[in-house]
């Protein structure tokens, strides 16, 4: 009686843990895809990546000896991916693009998030990484948070390299 109550536990408590697990391996596994196709963006333009944070579908990082930035969005199986050279701007910003609900409240919801490097160059583009669109990703995870460090870490190497 007590060995069946004992494989009855073991079998709930497996039911319970390897969802979990295999979940943290997929997680794992996109990340290290992420950082992949970060590091041969990065050796694309003969640069290391010094450190990098991912985020969602998203992962960005930076040289910071050769004073670039890398930035990869996975979308499904495809990918978009982007090299900045921090040479040719001035500072790196937040821009939130909001919308309002409507209503008595007044609530807005955050359409996009970008990170937007302002250019030098007064004809040349500004530049936008876009980490968050509300069309694609129903809910924001930590974005924000990510993009703040990096606005913060960027504009820091900007100063040094000016």
């Amino acid at each position: 009686m007590e060995i069946g109550t004992a494989i009855i536990g073991l079998v709930l408590i497996a039911i319970v843990v390897v969802p979990f697990l295999m979940i943290s391996k997929g997680k794992k596994s996109k990340e290290k895809r992420m950082l992949h196709l970060l590091t041969t963006e990065a050796n694309r333009v003969e640069c290391t990546i010094t450190e990098y944070e991912s985020c969602g579908n998203i992962i960005i990082g930076i040289d910071q000896e050769a004073g670039m930035v890398f930035f990869v969005k996975v979308k499904g199986d495809a990918s978009f991916s982007e090299a900045v050279n921090l040479a040719g701007f001035q500072s790196c910003e937040i821009v939130a693009r909001n919308r309002s609900r409507g209503g008595a409240s007044n609530d807005s919801v955050i359409d996009k998030l970008e990170l937007l490097f302002r250019s030098t160059t007064s004809g040349k583009a500004d530049l936008a990484l876009e980490f968050y669109n509300g069309a694609e990703n129903f809910q924001l995870n930590d974005e924000l948070t990510v993009m703040k460090k990096w606005a913060k870490s960027i504009n820091n190497e900007l100063l040094i390299k000016a």
